[in-house]
């Protein structure tokens, strides 16, 4: 069977880094009593947060490639009871799987899975699940807000950005949405015609006082950010130390196939966020070393406002949240189906073809799915 590793080789510096490969000859795990086998159909690349399974798993000489797949059951262990043979499911595997999605069979708990709805295609369902999970952990999980709260989301048109946008139509959210550039700016508007506000900001610095001026000076609800600005430029990291770069890297690259970090003019900074938020606001942050100095934390106290950490693999590491987490999951291939959740695909590709497009993830707004269909491949 083949499947995509994320494996360490040596350069010619003598350095060691990651680099993708597809593994021809993966053997497969024994099945335990929970586990169920997948003929995988699409799977969504997605990038792999290296320093999160080192500190989960220690050190490791590869990584499997692919979370988010969808397929057809072709074995089941001997306590599996919710899936059949033949059935046709969807899920996210654990993020210390064995098993990469991207790969012809995998082997998966049970409690990973559900049944793909009918009318669904493999390529949206599996499009959709990470992107879903995280709307719903930030918007049910994390804050619960009220009809006609003000939410500020920045990337907005992007896989992640719509099914945040999608969700908030129904729980009656306003969303002053923040896109990068004219065109992103149609295509939203387009797909969302009834969105409260969609700024295209050439300069974020000008994003506190609109903010200001749409919420009559209270300040928005909630902030979902893409990132926070690290405090240099590009320039600055060309003349630094070396020691200073290793360090940086430490702490901004958790994607070791990266070679350097690239903070953009369109980062907002730390103080900037938290000059936006209202009175007893919230800020919802990817960044897992995001680091406050005194006088921000003090800003954030005197206005009642909290800072909440949004890593969805956690999901599948909690045996006490799997009930909450099918029913996440079940409800947002529910609302794909009803039209309600969009996926944003950018292109289809085949398992060769993956080691080559692994590396260009982050570099455009849709999902690179990898399907088995040769006429859906580029």
């Amino acid at each position: 069977m083949r499947g995509i590793y994320l494996t360490y080789v040596s350069t010619s510096e003598g350095e060691r880094r990651l680099e993708p490969r597809l593994e021809e000859h993966v053997i497969l795990p024994e099945l335990a009593p929970t586990d169920v086998m997948v003929q995988i159909k699409a799977c969504a690349l997605s990038r792999i947060d290296v320093q999160a399974l080192r500190d989960l798993s220690g050190d490791l000489e590869q990584f499997p490639v692919g979370y988010e797949i969808s397929g057809i059951v072709t074995k089941v262990g001997e306590s599996v009871s919710l899936i059949g043979i033949t059935d046709q499911v969807c899920g996210i595997l654990p993020i210390d799987t064995e098993c990469p999605g991207c790969a012809e069979y995998c082997v998966v708990p049970e409690f990973c899975l559900i049944k793909k709805p009918f009318g669904v295609s493999h390529t949206d369902a599996a499009a959709i699940l990470i992107p879903a999970l995280r709307a719903y952990t930030c918007l049910e999980c994390k804050v619960k807000l009220q009809p006609n709260s003000t939410l500020l989301l920045f990337s907005a048109y992007s896989s992640n950005g719509l099914a945040i946008i999608g969700l908030c139509e129904i729980l009656q959210i306003k969303v002053i949405a923040v896109v990068r550039n004219a065109d992103e700016a149609e295509k939203l508007a387009t797909l969302y015609p009834s969105l409260y506000k969609i700024l295209n900001l050439v300069n974020v610095k000008e994003l506190l006082d609109i903010c200001k001026q749409e919420t009559k000076g209270l300040g928005v609800n909630c902030i979902i950010d893409n990132g926070v600005h690290p405090g240099y430029s590009l320039a600055d990291y060309d003349v630094m130390s070396q020691s200073v770069k290793d360090q940086l890297r430490h702490s901004l690259i958790r994607h070791e196939y990266e070679t350097k970090p690239t903070p953009t003019h369109d980062l907002p900074t730390k103080q900037l966020i938290i000059n936006m938020l209202a009175t007893q606001g919230q800020w919802i942050t990817s960044c897992p070393e995001l680091q406050l100095d005194a006088p921000e934390t003090r800003l954030l106290y005197l206005k009642g406002c909290s800072i909440h950490f949004l890593f969805e693999p956690v999901w599948s590491l909690s045996g006490s949240q799997q009930g909450t987490y099918i029913r996440i999951l079940t409800d947002a291939v529910t609302k794909l189906k009803e039209g309600k959740l969009r996926p944003l695909v950018q292109y289809m590709v085949s398992l060769s073809q993956v080691s080559h497009e692994i590396v260009k993830l982050g570099a455009q707004q849709g999902r690179i799915i990898m399907t088995t269909d040769a006429s859906h491949a580029t």
